[in-house]
């Protein structure tokens, strides 16, 4: 997967964030006959720099599975 941005963030708790977000490959194809390569699909999905989740369940927020809300930056 390829990080495309990421955002270092405070935490209400006084920790650092840093919510990568990622582009989700499709399937692996070789349309030239050279190397296989992930063809894109235009989705993204948005990570803790570990690899774990964040949901986006609150409006303007995202949540850790520690429950921990990081305001969403504004050039989202």
């Amino acid at each position: 997967m390829k990080i495309l941005r990421a955002w270092h963030l405070v935490g209400p708790d006084g920790n650092s964030y840093t919510v990568q977000e990622r582009d989700l490959p499709g399937r692996f194809c070789n349309p030239t006959g050279g190397r296989r390569r992930a063809v894109a699909t235009g989705l993204v999905e948005y990570v803790l720099a570990d690899g774990s989740d964040v949901t986006d369940g609150t409006p303007g927020m995202w949540e850790t599975l520690a429950g921990v809300l990081l305001k969403k930056p504004d050039d989202l």
